[in-house]
């Protein structure tokens, strides 16, 4: 066969498999490095003794989505492994305590949220 019709049917087949939305199949390689992790809270207010369920998203897509939570003032606001926040009875101070998730893949890359503790009841 000459190297042109070659080519020619090796562009063809490409330009098919294009069009037809056909991708390379998916051989199980590793995950994709984490990029970022963000933090979501249904509120951003606590009141104390009350509790708060966080979230963490880790991108992209396919990444280990594995965190460790941390309170910059665990004598105000707890955060257990899964991301439940509770504002401490004492001491009966209001303020703002900064939540933070990390990826454990790469304890470089962190998301966090303020969380503003209020002497009161908890307040969307």
């Amino acid at each position: 066969m000459s190297r042109l019709l070659q080519l020619t049917l090796l562009t063809s087949t490409i330009a098919l498999f294009a069009a037809c939305g056909v991708t390379e199949p998916d051989t199980g390689g590793e995950p994709p490095d984490v990029a970022g992790v963000s933090v979501s809270a249904p509120s951003t207010s606590i009141g104390i003794g009350a509790t708060l369920q966080l979230t963490a998203t880790v991108s992209p897509s396919g990444a280990a989505t594995g965190v460790t939570w941390s309170s910059a003032d665990e004598s105000r606001l707890t955060v257990d492994s899964n991301g439940l926040v509770t504002a401490v009875v004492a001491p009966l101070e209001s303020g703002t305590v900064r939540i933070t998730a990390t990826s454990v893949e790469n304890a470089a890359i962190s998301g966090s949220v303020d969380l503003t503790i209020t002497c009161g009841p908890l307040v969307s």
